[in-house]
């Protein structure tokens, strides 16, 4: 026993639960939004111990990084059996105007089917193919490309100087669809 009356390791287990749990709060704080500069400081001991006891959950306390963009540009190509262009061919995109995406409900219902669409790459042989043909009568071929268009994160943006542009922009699929044999987008 000490002066004061208590016995030394009790004293030193209150200190090691004290620390103990102060560890346990700040790694259930941290773990929380692990991508914060904070997060990814402590990941080297704090990560470990979360996993271990299954607390490692991102919540996204914070704004997430933004959606990236996906958006398709066709060609509609009219040529008659001999292969002599009937009229000439042109190109578009959905949503139509890729650059100013709108927050209006009625052009966002539009943006989430696009996206629906794209999610399973038959249905753009199967939906979007016939639709494109009936919305263009006399067309011979349906020429799509899939696009991907990354918006970096804050911690991209913040590295990049001003000049260099802020979107990254890929192709991720082309398909070409022949009108002449539509079929009802219902049958397999």
């Amino acid at each position: 026993m000490n002066q004061t009356g208590k016995h030394p390791s009790k004293l030193w287990q209150k200190i090691a639960i004290s620390c103990a749990l102060l560890f346990h709060l700040c790694a259930m704080i941290v773990l929380a939004n692990g991508s914060s500069f904070l997060g990814r400081t402590l990941q080297r001991v704090i990560v470990p111990y979360g996993n271990t006891i299954s607390i490692n959950t991102t919540w996204n306390f914070f704004s997430p990084d933004p959606a990236n963009t996906l958006y398709l540009k066709y060609m509609v190509e009219f040529f008659d059996d001999e292969g002599n262009e009937t009229k000439e061919s042109f190109e578009a995109y959905i949503p139509p105007d890729k650059e100013k995406i709108s927050m209006d409900s009625s052009e966002r219902r539009f943006l989430y089917a696009i996206r629906f669409l794209l999610l399973d790459e038959s249905r753009l042989e199967t939906v979007l193919g016939p639709w494109l043909c009936r919305e263009h009568q006399g067309a011979s071929a349906i020429n799509i490309e899939q696009f991907w268009r990354k918006v970096p994160t804050l911690d991209e943006s913040s590295t990049m100087s001003q000049s260099v542009e802020l979107k990254e922009e890929a192709t991720i699929k082309k398909l070409r669809y022949e009108c002449h044999a539509v079929r009802d987008e219902v049958a397999s």
